[in-house]
């Protein structure tokens, strides 16, 4: 039918005393899916040799029969240091554990999922790869081996520990403020918020994870829908901030129990507009103290309404002392 065959061919003669052929036996074996594969591996290997990603195989003891150029690499050493070693030189004894329970989950399941595995360099310095792992059942005239695809994660770690680091900081900056933070999108979502205040009049909430995600309306004022005084749509229409001060008869100061100063701010990216993504509104309750002596409210014709503005201050040492409460 046209199709090409690989075959293996051995033959045996046997011969008499003088010499002379006296029979021959042969043999001839079709060879052709083993050809096939070989090929196939050898594109393989050149793939693997090339990848930029560590590659490794070994047999089910642990013998490293392959590793690609980025896998020795990471480890300080050539490919050809490594093939015929155990994969023990690849990491400390507190490390094993980690690896063990790799193979048994390759033995039992086939293979094991992306997962962080510290490996030791050469150097005897330690380092995190991100590996994943398969268990190929014999092959052709290949036997059993686990094979297994790594990335060194080493910059990643770090970045995130800086990141990890920056965001802690943040929380406290933000924690220590004297009042509450607020900062929603613009679909009143609350996106970040501080510990402060989060308790007092009807607000009985315990923790930031209770407010996260929220409405700020259904949060805060126990609404259904937008407060009709909120300033976020100006805010982010004008790009201005806005300053307002709560009097007893405005709801949120009713609702929260405190008189508050508001200070509304929009997000902005870089561009200097309010950020569709992270734009949002920041309402930090600088003044917080309970109305507890009618005498210390303003008189009577000159307390601000809801939503009220209030009117620009003189200098900067006055705009200080009224946004922050400085005494």
């Amino acid at each position: 039918d046209g199709r090409i065959k690989w075959v293996s061919s051995h033959c045996y003669t046997e011969y008499d005393e003088e010499g002379q052929p006296q029979h021959s036996v042969g043999t001839v074996q079709d060879i052709t899916e083993r050809k096939h594969f070989e090929e196939q591996l050898g594109i393989f290997k050149t793939t693997s040799d090339n990848a930029l990603y560590g590659i490794a195989m070994s047999d089910r003891e642990g013998i490293l029969t392959y590793v690609n150029d980025y896998f020795a690499k990471a480890h300080g050493y050539t490919p050809k240091e490594l093939q015929g070693k155990h994969l023990s030189i690849l990491h400390l004894e507190k490390q094993s554990p980690a690896v063990k329970k790799t193979f048994d989950e390759l033995n039992e399941t086939g293979f094991f999922r992306a997962q962080e595995i510290w490996h030791v360099k050469k150097d005897g310095s330690e380092f995190p790869m991100l590996m994943s792992g398969v268990r190929f059942e014999k092959q052709v005239s290949l036997p059993d081996f686990y094979a297994t695809s790594a990335v060194d994660i080493s910059d990643q770690n770090k970045q995130k520990k800086e990141l990890e680091k920056n965001r802690n900081m943040l929380d406290s900056i933000i924690t220590a403020l004297p009042g509450m933070l607020l900062v929603i999108d613009k679909s009143y979502n609350i996106i970040l918020t501080n510990k402060n205040k989060l308790r007092g009049g009807k607000l009985k909430y315990d923790s930031v994870e209770q407010v996260i995600g929220k409405k700020c309306y259904q949060a805060f004022m126990d609404r259904e829908s937008p407060c009709p005084w909120c300033k976020l749509r100006e805010v982010t229409e004008t790009g201005q901030s806005v300053m307002e001060t709560t009097n007893p008869e405005d709801p949120r100061e009713q609702y929260s129990g405190r008189a508050m100063r508001i200070l509304t701010s929009p997000v902005k990216d870089k561009n200097e507009k309010a950020s569709h993504r992270s734009s949002g509104i920041r309402y930090r309750y600088i003044r917080t103290e309970k109305r507890q002596n009618k005498s210390r409210r303003s008189q009577p014709g000159q307390e601000p309404v809801p939503g009220q503005h209030e009117p620009r201050v003189a200098n900067s040492s006055e705009r200080h002392h009224r946004i922050y409460g400085y005494p």
